[in-house]
């Protein structure tokens, strides 16, 4: 029996079952198997989730064990099925069982979730960023003016990225300052010929590896009202 099994086991003797007959307190189910990321680098913190349900449908509060002799706190106290998390981060390479128990308001613990098995690595390979989204922009613009758009990119690894825009007539932006992985960039561009274009965004961690293209977002350029007519 493993030591993070003999922590829940030595937690879960002290369950409580109040009184008898209708009025009795049950102890709350067994947590769902804990989920989160099943392989992560040392020391870096991640956050698993679980839920279970009781029978009177009381509050629930849960502890994780982390599969090397150590628990989270109890969680603050949730309602019935909704999830809850703690956080871990592990300083040595290996292979741990995460599990969690659920305790009521009147003290009842349930039994100890299956375990999830988490692989903890020196450190993981590198991975592209995701694919940027770019989140606003113009449908229509006159030709040489000025069309903000937005993008947004996100990184396996939580690495810085930067992110570009390919404006669809030839011209791309420069890469933009670094961001943390989620947060979102603006560039404007003007166009000076009229016509249907299509605008890309790109995304590179700070490791230098890219994304690829993200789909295209159409924009109509249309000549000034006061531009001379075309012959």
């Amino acid at each position: 029996m493993g030591r993070a099994v003999l922590i829940l086991a030595a937690l879960t003797s002290a369950a409580v079952i109040v009184g008898c007959g209708p009025g009795q307190n049950y102890p709350p189910g067994a947590p769902v198997t804990p989920s989160g990321p099943t392989s992560e680098a040392v020391n870096v913190p991640r956050y698993f989730l679980t839920r279970a349900f009781d029978h009177e449908s009381d509050s629930i509060r849960y502890l994780f064990s982390w599969g090397d002799g150590t628990h989270s706190n109890w969680t603050p106290f949730a309602a019935s099925g909704a999830f809850e998390s703690a956080a871990k981060s592990w300083s040595q390479p290996g292979t741990y069982l995460i599990q969690a128990i659920a305790r009521d308001k009147s003290g009842a613990m349930s039994d100890s979730s299956s375990p999830l098995t988490v692989n903890i690595v020196a450190s993981l390979p590198n991975r592209s960023p995701n694919v940027p989204q770019i989140l606003s922009g113009p449908d229509t613009a006159w030709r040489d003016s000025a069309c903000t758009f937005s993008a947004t990119g996100t990184d396996p690894d939580n690495d810085s990225i930067a992110i570009r825009f390919d404006w669809g007539d030839g011209d791309f932006s420069n890469w933009s300052a670094w961001l943390r992985s989620g947060s979102a960039v603006a560039d404007s561009h003007a166009w000076s010929q009229a016509g249907d274009y299509s605008v890309r965004a790109m995304a590179r961690d700070y490791k230098g590896l890219v994304s690829d293209w993200s789909a295209g977002r159409p924009i109509v350029i249309r000549d000034s009202a006061f531009s001379a007519p075309r012959r």
